[in-house]
């Protein structure tokens, strides 16, 4: 029967101060290191160059401790081109915005030619477009306005410019309004006095954006008193009934309430308030005309008519 001999080597432990004995220890990979005290069994040739407890066969990176990490990418720092950027779904393994790449070589990328996305960089982290000067027309605007948003500047100072959205919101319920330029408002989703915003959004070729935002708040705009009518309309005499209605509208959208007045032409001072007015010798005399002025009222906006019998 064959017998397998194993390497040894021979080490030193101080057990005392004067007191040095010698002993052998299983090196397997015949790295000069004892089996208990190597980091890698069995692979390890070249130690522990940054201290990481990893030996450096197997460290993602060897100039630095993998166990820092600050942005969470799974790049160590002394590793990582942009150690502070932390979302690696939309900007890639090293945190770089817009790139794909991995500390494999000296430029930050992954490949022979210094970039691995094809994105043409060159070892520099991706840039934010700008975008500034937002507006909002037309002004004033309203709940039924047909509103178009601007960016005033847009530019890329890495030149990747891809292009510019936009996305609408009634700030006061919370609520979007939907994409694009253009919005058309409706009395449902919005009232006077509630803040519209437009947010633009350049982004560039590599994904990476900037927001800008511009808001206009509603104006408020009167009712409308359609029509006036009392009746009847003739053959009213001093004893009569008389009834006023009004039609009246609001291009906000909200309902007005309507109030009435009642007077005596010629004469000053109200002889009655509300929809109807009896009439008596008292207060009317034949040949006296009667006028009703029915007044709209939305938010702080009014309008006013008359009818006269």
């Amino acid at each position: 029967m064959m017998r397998l001999l194993l390497p040894w080597v021979v080490c030193l432990v101080a057990c005392a101060p004067d007191d040095v004995r010698r002993y052998t220890c299983e090196d397997l990979d015949e790295d000069g290191v004892c089996d208990t005290e190597d980091l890698c069994v069995g692979t390890n040739t070249t130690g522990d160059e940054d201290v990481d407890g990893i030996c450096d066969d197997l460290d993602a990176c060897p100039t630095g401790d993998d166990r820092d990490d600050f942005d969470g990418d799974g790049v160590a720092d002394a590793c990582d081109r942009c150690p502070d950027s932390s979302d690696t779904d939309a900007v890639g393994a090293d945190g770089c915005a817009g790139s794909s790449d991995t500390a494999e070589d000296d430029s930050g990328d992954s490949d022979d030619s210094g970039d691995s996305d094809d994105t043409g960089d060159t070892g520099t982290a991706n840039r934010p477009p700008v975008v500034t000067g937002t507006s909002i027309a037309p002004q004033p605007a309203y709940n039924t306005s047909t509103l178009t948003c601007a960016a005033g500047s847009v530019s890329d100072p890495d030149g990747n410019l891809a292009g510019t959205t936009y996305a609408w919101r009634n700030v006061d319920r919370s609520q979007d309004l939907g994409p694009g330029a253009q919005v058309s408002l409706l009395a449902t989703v919005a009232a006077p006095g509630e803040t519209v915003r437009c947010t633009a959004t350049a982004e560039d070729d590599l994904a990476a954006s900037a927001v800008d935002t511009a808001e206009v708040t509603l104006a408020d705009r009167p009712p409308s008193v359609d029509s006036v009518e009392i009746s009847p309309s003739d053959g009213a005499g001093v004893s009569s009934v008389l009834t006023c209605a009004a039609t009246v509208s609001d291009p906000d959208g909200t309902v007005p309430t309507v109030s009435y007045a009642w007077t005596i032409q010629g004469q000053t001072g109200v002889v009655g308030v509300g929809p109807q007015l009896t009439l008596t010798p008292i207060l009317v005399a034949p040949g006296d005309v009667v006028v009703c002025e029915a007044t709209a009222t939305a938010g702080v906006m009014t309008d006013a008519g008359t009818a006269t019998t």
